[in-house]
């Protein structure tokens, strides 16, 4: 169904106020905070479509944008990767994750799935931590470029240096994961995660995967 006129304005409004913001805001933390805000509003998608579409309560969240994040630093840091693909192989590492951590949680159900999953993402942060060789522990990753720029044919070459280049890249990457969390949620997959929300035994016994489609939500979520 097609939004309303006034719906489609307001969408429209809001997107080009957002796109905008690097205009009206003069402040280099102001804009360091919009870049941040814009992260964590594609974490937090991420995890509504566990959480608020499947209705899987999981504690591993944060482990899954660990581990993400540590991949594509680790990548441009240390294997001197070049930012773009390093990102790539990023979301994967976390789809990767979601399935390992998935399997084996989600043949657990209510509080022992919860607490479970809550497990695997201490032991994430631990392996954090503690693998000072590798990940350079609670000291973090320093001196991380900023995103590579991109030679584009007939326009030049396109860099990613300034606060108002990474605002307006994130927040097109947060464009296409509300399309794609949207596409989803709407599809007869997502269909079936609400159904699983609702009445997981009830959507079981209609023949819906319950178990292989959590974990599909898990995996998509990182």
């Amino acid at each position: 169904m097609s939004p309303s006129p006034l719906r489609r304005a307001l969408i429209l409004g809001v997107l080009g106020l957002a796109a905008a913001m690097p205009g009206l805001v003069q402040s280099a933390y102001l804009m360091h905070l919009l870049v941040m805000s814009t992260l964590w509003a594609i974490l937090a998608l991420s995890m509504e479509l566990v959480l608020g579409v499947t209705g899987l309560l999981s504690a591993a969240h944060g482990a899954l944008f660990g581990i993400g994040g540590y991949t594509a630093a680790l990548l441009v840091v240390r294997a001197g990767f070049n930012t773009w693909p390093a990102l790539l192989l990023a979301v994967i590492a976390g789809a990767l994750g979601g399935l390992f951590i998935g399997l084996p949680t989600l043949r657990a159900r209510g509080p022992y799935f919860v607490i479970s999953s809550l497990c695997f993402g201490l032991v994430v942060q631990i392996v954090i931590d503690k693998w000072d060789a590798l990940t350079f522990g609670p000291l973090g990753i320093t001196s991380i470029p900023p995103l590579s720029p991109i030679l584009i044919p007939g326009v030049g070459r396109i860099p990613f240096d300034s606060l108002a280049a990474q605002y307006w890249t994130a927040l097109a990457m947060l464009a296409v994961v509300v399309i794609a969390v949207g596409r989803v949620v709407d599809s007869r997959v997502g269909r079936a995660f609400q159904a699983i929300r609702v009445n997981e035994a009830l959507a079981e016994a209609l023949g819906v995967p319950t178990r292989r489609l959590s974990l599909l939500a898990f995996v998509l979520s990182g």
